[in-house]
C-alpha cells in the first residue's frame, strides 16, 4: 500500500530547465528638440525667449508653453480659450475686451522661467517687457494626457522687483 507518495522504488528525480535570459535591446529616448527649432517649426513669435537649460525636458510640454504664450502675444482667443482653466476663460474675455491686443502689440520681450511649485506642480513666469517696464504672470500648467491647460495664479504688485536668483523659488 502506499500513502502519498512513499512506497517501493528509488527517488525520483526532476530535471528543472533554466529559462534562457532574454536579450533586450533598449531604444535610445527621442531626444527633444531645442527651443530654436520648436520656435521656427512652429511659427512662434520672436519677442519670446525661454532658456534651453530652463526649458522643460519633454517635447510636449516644450511646444505647450511655446504655443500658449504665442497665443497670448497674439491674442489668439481660440487657442487661449482651449488653454486656459475654465475659471480664466471669464477673465480672458474681458481682458480681449479691454484691448489686451494693443497692450501685446507694445511687449518688446516675454521671457520665460519655468519651474516647480512647493507641491511638486510645473508652473512658468511670464516676464514681459514694455518701454523698458516689467509686467509679470503667473501660471501653473498641468496635462491630463492629452492636453496642457494653464492656470493664472495670483500675483503681488511689483513682483519683478522682489525678484532674485531663481525667480520661481524666489516667488515661494
Amino acid at each position: 500500500m502506499t500513502f502519498f507518495g512513499l512506497g517501493c522504488g528509488g527517488e525520483e528525480v526532476v530535471e528543472t530547465t533554466q529559462p534562457k535570459p532574454r536579450t533586450v535591446v533598449s531604444k535610445p529616448k527621442p531626444k527633444a528638440k531645442t527651443i530654436e527649432v520648436l520656435k521656427e517649426q512652429y511659427s512662434i513669435d520672436a519677442r519670446i525667449h525661454l532658456d534651453e537649460l530652463e526649458a522643460p525636458r519633454d517635447e510636449t510640454s516644450r511646444i505647450a508653453l511655446l504655443e500658449f504664450f504665442d497665443a497670448l502675444l497674439k491674442v489668439n482667443e481660440a487657442t487661449l480659450e482651449n488653454s486656459v482653466s475654465f475659471s480664466d476663460k471669464l477673465e480672458l474675455k474681458a481682458m480681449v475686451s479691454a484691448g489686451l491686443a494693443d497692450y501685446m502689440d507694445s511687449v518688446s520681450r516675454l521671457d520665460l522661467k519655468v519651474g516647480i511649485n512647493p507641491l511638486g506642480g510645473s508652473c512658468v513666469m511670464g516676464v514681459f517687457e514694455i518701454d523698458m517696464d516689467y509686467q509679470v504672470q503667473f501660471w501653473g500648467f498641468s496635462t491630463d494626457g492629452t492636453s496642457i491647460t494653464f492656470s493664472s495664479l495670483e500675483i503681488p504688485p511689483n513682483l519683478v522687483n522682489t525678484l532674485s536668483g531663481n525667480w520661481i523659488e524666489s516667488y515661494y
